[in-house]
């Protein structure tokens, strides 16, 4: 069931090769296993994107493309899935990441910012970068401790979950396979 939701989703690789946009990388789209959604390619390009998708540093995606390439694994689910964290999730995120490092540092860290602070700046303009960067030296090191933290802990808990659905998955069709249409079990 996996394989077949993911192959819905995703383009055929003729298509990926024909592209203008991808032209450049047309040497690296013929790996089948930076494309092709098989278990282990698709779950640990998800656990590349995961760990992506929580750090604190621009371009994920890209980032998250050139360890997949390094890694020989899918890059078009890790991309995808480095979308998890966008402009809506932000706040969220910078809370939750400020609240694990300070909770491994101990007492004596700064106070997360304010959720309205951080959610008044526009997040496209040049002032709201150079904000950015002011909050997150003053955030410190319990925030970069937090966001390493978060981003590896989900990239280990979404391989195991993703790996884990994905063989129940399998095994369930193969057992009602087995079975057969009337349900009786089918022995060879």
């Amino acid at each position: 069931m996996p394989r077949k939701v993911i192959k819905k989703f995703l383009p055929e690789h003729r298509t990926l090769l024909e592209s203008r946009w991808l032209r450049p990388f047309r040497a690296l789209l013929h790996d089948p296993a930076l494309i092709v959604p098989h278990r282990r390619g698709v779950a640990r390009g998800f656990a590349v994107g995961l760990f992506w998708a929580f750090m604190p540093v621009p371009g994920q995606s890209i980032f998250a493309a050139l360890s997949c390439i390094w890694l020989r694994v899918n890059v078009l689910v890790a991309m995808a899935t480095t979308w998890i964290t966008n402009p809506f999730t932000a706040v969220p995120f910078v809370l939750a990441a400020h609240w694990i490092g300070a909770l491994i540092l101990g007492p004596g860290t700064l106070p997360p910012p304010s959720p309205q602070a951080l959610g008044e700046v526009d997040m496209l303009s040049l002032e709201a970068l150079r904000a950015g960067w002011r909050e997150l030296r003053e955030l410190g090191g319990a925030f970069l401790l937090g966001a390493l933290v978060m981003s590896t802990t989900s990239a280990v808990i979404g391989y195991v979950a993703l790996n884990g659905f994905w063989l129940w998955s399998v095994r369930r069709r193969f057992a009602a396979r087995r079975r057969g249409p009337s349900g009786v079990t089918i022995r060879p």
